[in-house]
């Protein structure tokens, strides 16, 4: 694993692992996932529910440190490594009885919270999925805002808030800001809650927003709506952006590079105009099949990560491996896929590529 910071690069995701305890074993919620967001980019992770896509995000700002949550891996922002000193306090060996992870959660739990203190909300931002459950109910949109301009500026900031508020929310598009400032969660529409959550994250004038699921419970025009006010936000901020979805189309309007997760393992990733290519055959299985997938109703199982994997972990739903040859298919059930280059910033794991290639 690499100890020198990316060249270029504002984040860095290297050999990111979370794993969580389960009956019997470990579930690797986040297996090995690396890429990496250029100032000013905007990177999509794409896949199913339970694919690891908000493990990923939230493992990158340290939301998932518990027993045993983070577990190995590099995240590089710019010239920090904000998991440096992760081994000290987490081991983790593959035994023939499985594998077994120590964890100082405490100790790590307190290092962490040092180190990403200055970094999120101040540099990376995230908004969450359903944004009205992360406003609380009691508070109005004005103390939302208030109070979080004073975690960041201090409290003589916040209590000459209201232009900056104001401000804020004729830039996202309210019809009446004043109006706004007063009401509580419960008086906002869904779109409406997500302009809020979106206003709150760029309080701190970050580099990186993180965005979970945005237009998630939305319907279509206010959809469309979000994705316009999210897409002008990251132009006229020059933000890069992390966006987090199961949605194609989205991701084909908004981004410039993709990352295809599936049970926690990338298994495809590369410019959008390379990876979302309905008519193409040379990429992944199963980014074929959500391509299918996001043009028709139908809609796969929930992705159960399994606990301990050897081969492809898309095997028993790949529709490609019936066609293979025996010693091809024996390799996807047996051993780990490949990372095949189909060119320069265009990878997929998969046997069967590695095969043509």
């Amino acid at each position: 694993m690499s100890s020198s910071p990316p060249s270029n690069a504002l984040l860095a995701v290297r050999d990111l692992r979370t794993y969580y305890r389960a009956d019997g074993g470990f579930v690797r919620a986040v297996d090995g996932v690396s890429f990496e967001v250029q100032p000013g980019q905007s990177v999509g992770i794409a896949g199913e529910s339970g694919s690891g896509k908000t493990q990923t995000a939230l493992s990158i700002l340290g939301l998932l440190d518990g027993v045993p949550g983070l577990v190995g891996g590099e995240v590089w922002w710019e010239d920090q490594n904000l998991l440096a000193d992760l081994p000290a306090y987490c081991t983790r060996q593959e035994t023939p009885d499985g594998l077994i992870v120590r964890k100082d959660v405490g100790g790590w739990r307190a290092r962490l919270q040092r180190r990403l203190d200055p970094i999120r909300g101040e540099q990376i931002a995230m908004v969450f999925q359903e944004p009205k459950t992360s406003l609380f109910p009691y508070l109005t949109v004005a103390d939302h805002l208030r109070e979080t301009i004073a975690a960041r500026s201090g409290k003589a900031a916040a209590r000459t808030y209201e232009p900056q508020a104001l401000d804020l929310l004729q830039q996202l598009r309210f019809d009446d800001p004043q109006r706004t400032l007063q009401s509580y969660p419960h008086q906002l529409s869904g779109g409406e809650s997500q302009r809020v959550m979106l206003g709150l994250a760029l309080l701190g004038d970050p580099r990186l927003l993180i965005a979970d699921e945005p237009t998630t419970l939305l319907d279509t025009i206010t959809q469309r709506r979000i994705l316009d006010l999210l897409g002008t936000l990251v132009t006229d901020r020059n933000l890069a952006l992390l966006l987090i979805t199961h949605n194609l189309a989205l991701l084909r309007l908004l981004v410039q590079h993709i990352v295809i997760l599936y049970a926690g393992q990338i298994v495809e990733q590369g410019p959008t105009d390379r990876v979302i290519r309905p008519a193409s055959n040379d990429g992944h299985p199963y980014t074929h099949d959500l391509i299918q997938a996001s043009r028709t109703t139908r809609t796969g199982p929930l992705v159960t990560v399994p606990k301990n994997s050897c081969g492809c972990r898309y095997y028993h739903r790949c529709l490609l491996k019936d066609t293979l040859p025996d010693r091809i298919r024996k390799r996807c059930l047996y051993e780990k896929p490949p990372v095949v280059h189909l060119d320069e910033n265009h990878t997929v794991a998969c046997w069967a590529r590695e095969s043509e290639a």
